[in-house]
């Protein structure tokens, strides 16, 4: 496979490309994106993005990438066919969707999307968005269906969600539970989520708004940080934050 010697991917916003480094003797390439901004679809070499941030990689090897001042996610396939996964190019705007229509009033929108994980060590994984500009995150389904990520396990839950700017995200391979690495009105948190059963307290009130470090207290985290923009968890269920 075209990605199999790839140790790391990363999104290069300020180049509007998206790089790798491989093993062998760490050297740095790019993946996909010409360096001109834009959008286009794709032959990976003649690829535009627009100031993407967050990246992952999905079950199948397929990079996935928060194309963020296009406000939509894009997907770069191991044979290097840079595809939009969902979205409207260009349009920000919020609504849920199908992401194989045409009609763009019925197409899914995001605004300013951060971050995406992809829960890679089970079957038919949801892609997990940040969708920053709109205070949300969404799932993209493996139908294909984009929704917003219930809150409380009831129809319609999704206003404690909107209370935060979503900067990042990660999905525990273990179990599927979300990660969300977000601000609470400028009191930056760590969220966890069950799919199923929506916000999980004992994660839910992490601060991260000074410069204090300490351990577990009372059921909650005694960690302080400067704030965080990229969140991710190993295979041990460690969760380590871009402080």
């Amino acid at each position: 496979p075209r990605f199999a010697s790839i140790l790391l991917v990363l999104a290069d916003s300020g180049n509007h490309v998206i790089r790798f480094v491989s093993p062998h003797r760490l050297a740095v390439a790019t993946l996909a994106g010409c360096g001109e901004e834009g959008h286009r679809d794709g032959a990976a070499a003649a690829a535009q993005f627009r100031n993407p941030v967050g990246v992952t990689v999905d079950g199948e090897g397929n990079v996935i990438v928060a194309d963020t001042s296009n406000h939509c996610i894009r997907k770069i396939s191991p044979q290097g066919l840079v595809s939009t996964l969902a979205g409207t190019a260009g349009a920000r705007g919020d609504r849920d969707g199908d992401v194989g229509t045409t009609d763009e009033d019925e197409a899914a929108q995001f605004t300013y999307p951060y971050g995406v994980a992809a829960d890679v060590g089970r079957a038919n994984a949801n892609v997990i968005v940040a969708d920053t500009g709109n205070c949300l995150v969404r799932k993209i389904s493996p139908e294909g269906l984009v929704s917003a990520l219930l809150t409380d396990g009831h129809e319609g839950g999704t206003s404690q969600i909107r209370s935060h700017i979503n900067n990042g995200v990660a999905v525990d391979s273990r179990d599927g539970t979300v990660i969300v690495l977000g601000d609470n009105y400028r009191r930056d948190q760590i969220r966890k989520y069950s799919l199923q059963q929506g916000l999980m307290p004992n994660m839910s009130t992490m601060p991260l708004r000074s410069r204090k470090t300490g351990g577990l207290t009372g059921g909650g985290f005694g960690q302080w940080f400067g704030g965080g923009y990229g969140i991710t968890v190993d295979g041990n269920g460690n969760i380590i934050v871009a402080d």
